[in-house]
């Protein structure tokens, strides 16, 4: 399919789906705020090149990438909208983005595991209050392309360097949770900016600067609560 989709207010004792398709063109999905309770949007195993917003206006969810074998590949950039319901995005099988990862919730958007692709910048932006924090974040950029995190992202499992960078600033920090790890930081692939690491574990902060590899390590503080 070549076009723009745009799907908005949708309704009815039927559950949404997009499903197995390989769509070049923009899409947008809304559901309408009265869609009757249990009827689930899905979102499985497609390959989009184009810009995505999904928005849930109901009590209801939408489910991207739910159980094994139905990640979606995003070839442009992805905006969730959480009006209401929630949104769970990834949580059995990763997610690919080549572009912008954009939210717009104070509450019940769930990130689970997220691969960012591709030879385009990208970043990761909450235009709203709810804290950003992804359960396994893999970057694997082209050579020479970054994601830029403008707000504060805390990992709560695992992040996997294989190429490319992550920029972090003051304020828009890397956090790694406690019991929180990651590998694969290399002179190609690390976090070029502030890194926060809280618990008691021993950490290697996985920092360079200017295609500079340069880790610090640290033994492991008294309490779960530490923060470096």
């Amino acid at each position: 399919l070549v076009g723009t989709v745009s799907i908005t207010g949708y309704t009815g004792n039927a559950y949404g789906r997009l499903l197995n398709n390989s769509i070049t063109g923009n899409i947008t999905l809304a559901d309408d705020a009265a869609y009757p309770a249990g009827y689930f949007t899905y979102i499985r195993n497609n390959v989009i090149t184009g810009n995505c917003q999904f928005s849930i206006n109901s009590n209801n969810a939408i489910l991207d990438a739910d159980f094994a074998g139905s990640g979606n590949k995003y070839v442009g950039n992805l905006t969730y909208i959480r009006n209401g319901g929630s949104i769970v995005a990834a949580s059995n099988e990763p997610n690919e983005l080549s572009g912008n990862l954009i939210l717009q919730s104070v509450s019940d958007i769930y990130l689970g595991k997220w691969i960012f692709s591709g030879n385009t910048n990208g970043m990761v932006e909450q235009l709203s209050s709810q804290p950003v924090s992804i359960a396994e974040f893999t970057i694997q950029k082209d050579a020479g392309s970054s994601v830029t995190l403008n707000d504060a992202v805390t990992i709560s499992s695992a992040v996997i360097f294989s190429s490319g960078i992550i920029n972090s600033s003051a304020g828009n920090e890397l956090i790694f949770a406690d019991n929180s790890i990651h590998w694969g930081s290399s002179a190609n692939s690390y976090v070029n900016g502030p890194v926060v690491k809280t618990g008691n574990d021993p950490f290697t902060f996985p920092v360079g600067n200017l295609s500079t590899y340069a880790p610090l390590s640290i033994s492991a503080p008294d309490l779960p609560t530490d923060e470096f």
